[in-house]
């Protein structure tokens, strides 16, 4: 049985929350908070297997929340949204970066509550079981790595394609937050996120980041020391011509962005002069991809277990031979650095 514990002040989202859940014969809401505070409290008190955290709430906000029970009682959190707008997308991400796994979008009597209900329910039964760790509060941001320039035809590695999916977000403002400016080369990224929120996570990472950072455009050119984000809701490649490639398609093996399809795309385009860095998710998207530029010669990497808040999809490309490099998160980007040439 999954408990679960329901945190939002609005009485209205709770009662529907509560109603979602009730039906399910393997989840069971042991308690709700109607703000961060008590939530703190009863997340000790009642040692629930997820939570779900609204944001904006009186009292203690959703992200202080966040950190403090990553800090004291590690719990798996799931971030509840009910719009899908800037500020509150920054919000959600700094949940994110404070410790909690995903988001979600709060369910509403609507043409899309089903929907909603359905990935919501998906949500919480792969998290639930999931281990976390206590989370130590960051307070500064690591400083930049500094990079030789070099002229570009130097450079060996022509671009980085990078797939990421439960807990991505944090791993990519690791990674992000330490390369140096201007960085030589292109950098694509395929996450794993809720339809809605990919331009909210472009926009909160670029805060922090030395390079620009910006969701993909069909048909626009890759600039080295850009990092381009896949687009929602379709597949994200590159071309030959050095060009970004979108295509309207079906999900792959459950994902859309897919995280294979950018990895066979660069290694159809880009070949031996391909790095491809798979990151901490779950289930095996990429482990294919990331297969085949390794064997037409590119490089690669995958997140390593410590630092991994899911460790499937890494651990897979492990097992299938696929990982040149297993790194910890905080060596990631001077390991893009030095592999570059």
């Amino acid at each position: 049985m999954i408990k679960i514990l329901i945190v939002d002040d609005s009485s209205v989202v709770r009662r529907i929350l509560i109603e979602v859940f009730s039906h399910e014969t393997d989840i069971q809401v042991v308690g709700y908070a109607r703000d961060g505070k008590e939530a703190l409290y009863l997340a000790e008190k009642l040692k629930p297997d997820i939570i779900t955290m609204d944001i904006m709430m009186p009292e203690m906000n959703g992200v202080d929340a966040t950190r403090k029970i990553m800090e004291t009682w590690p719990t798996p959190i799931l971030i509840m949204s009910s719009a899908i707008q800037s500020h509150a997308d920054k919000l959600a991400f700094d949940a994110i970066q404070a410790g909690a796994l995903s988001i979600a979008i709060k369910p509403k009597v609507g043409e899309d509550y089903e929907s909603i209900k359905a990935a919501l329910l998906t949500k919480v039964r792969l998290m639930s079981g999931l281990k976390v760790t206590r989370r130590k509060t960051v307070t500064r941001l690591p400083t930049p790595i500094s990079l030789h320039t070099m002229a570009a035809a130097s450079y060996r590695v022509r671009i980085v394609a990078i797939g990421s999916s439960t807990g991505g977000p944090g791993a990519l403002h690791a990674i992000f937050t330490r390369l140096p400016a201007r960085f030589p080369v292109p950098i694509v990224v395929a996450q794993h996120m809720t339809p809605g929120f990919i331009g909210g996570m472009a926009e909160w990472l670029s805060v922090s980041s030395p390079n620009p950072i910006k969701v993909a455009e069909h048909g626009e050119l890759l600039h080295a020391g850009t990092i381009y984000i896949a687009a929602e809701s379709v597949h994200t490649g590159v071309t030959s011509d050095g060009r970004v490639g979108l295509k309207e398609g079906a999900e792959i093996e459950g994902a859309r962005p897919s995280i294979n399809y950018l990895f066979n795309a660069v290694a159809d385009s880009y070949g031996p002069m391909s790095l491809a860095v798979l990151l901490t998710g779950m289930g095996n998207d990429g482990v294919s991809g990331l297969s085949r530029i390794k064997s037409m010669g590119g490089k690669t990497m995958v997140q390593d277990e410590s630092t991994s808040i899911v460790f499937g999809m890494p651990q897979r490309a492990i097992q299938s031979g696929a990982a040149d490099r297993v790194l910890r998160i905080d060596e990631m980007a001077q390991a893009l650095v030095d592999a570059l040439s």
